[in-house]
């Protein structure tokens, strides 16, 4: 809470303001380990209706298959659009959020934790948007072969931390790959 300047037992201090609490008010309310707490199980409530509870209802085939189809459209939509460089550097967004994803999807696979970001994965979007789009395929290819290791393995819901969104399943990490791509893919200027 950036404005919370402050809290003594009888009043909390927003910036220039001073709060006294009426007879039903309480200081704890406004401590800011209680503002984390809250937002921690509401971002929790918000993932788990979001992206683990869809995709577990969707199931590991289903997911595939909507990686493969979807890779599919956003293909489409690039091939429709002119070679400039917000349109690279949208694809190239597209590459790497897959990417870094793909790295969370092995680490519910096993592998070692590692604090990364998608700007980590970033390919040269000065390359020709035709083998961006080539990229794009094999990266999408990757993420289908590491859905199917999740479904051979059983580890779909093991949970792998977003950096902003905190713990994520191994099948909402699949969905949010998915859905993030074709969001991204209608913002392509023509």
């Amino acid at each position: 809470v950036p404005f919370l300047v402050g809290t003594t037992k009888d009043t909390a201090r927003f910036g220039r303001h001073t709060v006294y609490p009426g007879p039903r008010e309480s200081c704890d309310l406004l401590k800011l380990e209680n503002f984390m707490a809250l937002k921690t199980r509401f971002r929790a409530f918000m993932i788990k209706r979001l992206l683990d509870n869809p995709a577990a209802k969707q199931g590991y085939a289903e997911l595939e298959d909507r990686l493969r189809w979807t890779v599919e459209q956003i293909d489409q939509r690039i091939a429709a659009v002119d070679d400039t460089a917000a349109n690279r550097k949208r694809v190239g967004h597209i590459i790497a959020m897959e990417r870094w994803g793909q790295n969370r999807l092995r680490m519910a696979l096993g592998a070692p934790f590692v604090r990364d970001d998608s700007d980590d994965y970033l390919p040269n979007t000065e390359q020709p948007m035709a083998e961006l789009r080539q990229l794009l395929q094999q990266t999408r290819r990757e993420t289908v072969a590491l859905a199917e290791r999740l479904r051979t393995e059983q580890r779909g819901s093991t949970n792998v931390e977003h950096n902003d969104f905190g713990p994520v399943s191994g099948l909402g990490w699949l969905r949010y790959l998915e859905r993030h791509a074709v969001l991204e893919s209608k913002l392509f200027k023509r």
